[in-house]
């Protein structure tokens, strides 16, 4: 049976803590520093605080026995505003998911334009992240230059609008001379860092 690939957006701070259990249980991980979040009335990143600034993102696969491991971890010493968001994503039928994870690379300076589309047409967050392809025997993926730098926009969203969010943003971009891959994958567990107040 796959594992499933976790995403943990988090501090830096917190990062270099998870380190040393990805190291003692000799996980391997993929981390994108520096991440920038943007939403459309600051409420879902105002939780992660985040909106003014740079996170880390950190993907990974486990054990669901390490998995609440790590969670429980988090959730006993940065169980509090501000920390961050952990959810996991599997292979399977992408229509019996609620939320899904929406990927779209773009042409370095666009990716702003794809959160303001996100944040003003479906009050959707997201997080940017500067990436560069690379290939050994192609010069070119799906018709995108390989070599150039990228900008690739991650948000949580709901399954049902995922196929509306392309067509808006196929529509948005069909004048830009920019490219722009886009794909989802099934969200199968959704962890907020963030203790709910009583008050």
């Amino acid at each position: 049976m796959a594992k499933n690939i976790n995403i943990i957006i988090t501090t830096s701070l917190i990062a270099e803590k998870l380190f040393e259990i990805f190291k003692r249980e000799r996980i391997n991980c993929v981390v994108i520093p520096n991440c920038k979040g943007y939403s459309q009335k600051g409420s879902f990143f105002e939780f992660l605080g985040f909106t003014d600034s740079r996170i880390d993102f950190l993907a990974f696969q486990c054990s669901e026995k390490i998995r609440k491991v790590i969670l429980k971890y988090l959730l006993v010493n940065y169980n509090q505003k501000n920390n961050g968001i952990m959810f996991s994503v599997k292979g399977g039928n992408l229509m019996e998911v609620k939320n899904k994870m929406m990927v779209a690379i773009v042409n370095h300076g666009y990716g702003e334009k794809v959160a303001d589309v996100l944040r003003k047409e479906f009050s959707c967050g997201a997080t940017i992240l500067s990436g560069r392809g690379s290939g050994v025997d192609y010069e070119s993926f799906m018709g995108m230059s390989i070599d150039a730098d990228r900008e690739i926009v991650v948000s949580v969203i709901p399954s049902k609008i995922y196929v509306s969010i392309k067509k808006c943003l196929k529509q948005n971009f069909e004048n830009d001379e920019t490219d722009l891959v886009c794909f989802s994958l099934p969200i199968t567990n959704f962890d907020k860092l963030h203790r709910v107040s009583n008050n």
